[in-house]
């Protein structure tokens, strides 16, 4: 059987008009944050074509599973160390304040189901 890698999945919807100011927080304040504690943590953004809710984002990483547990206090911990915690919290409240709804899930690859 193939190594299944897992995955987490992360479904936020942006407020009309916030997307700027979200993609500017992730740039500069998330990105750097992430790959500094975690160099070899990488992911992808996709945004809807045709259907979706408008201003929907979705990220998908793959993600060491030890990180599921505490992902939300992996990520604020990130950001607290490179930043503080008074700017941390500033970057969390604002980027949740852009949204309408934020979801996240942990998958799994199907590797003897996929690449068929």
């Amino acid at each position: 059987m193939a190594e299944r890698k897992v995955h987490i999945i992360v479904t936020d919807v942006i407020k009309p008009g916030r997307d700027a100011q979200n993609a500017q927080i992730m740039r500069e304040r998330f990105i750097p944050a992430l790959k500094k504690q975690l160099p070899e943590f990488k992911w992808k953004v996709y945004r809807p074509v045709v259907g979706g809710k408008l201003g929907l984002m979705i990220l998908i990483a793959q993600i060491d599973p030890e990180h599921l547990v505490n992902f939300d206090d992996w990520i604020i911990g990130a950001l607290e160390k490179e930043y503080g915690k008074e700017a941390a919290w500033r970057d969390l409240k604002t980027w949740y304040d852009n949204l309408d709804s934020t979801e996240y899930m942990a998958v799994y690859e199907e590797p003897d189901w996929s690449k068929q």
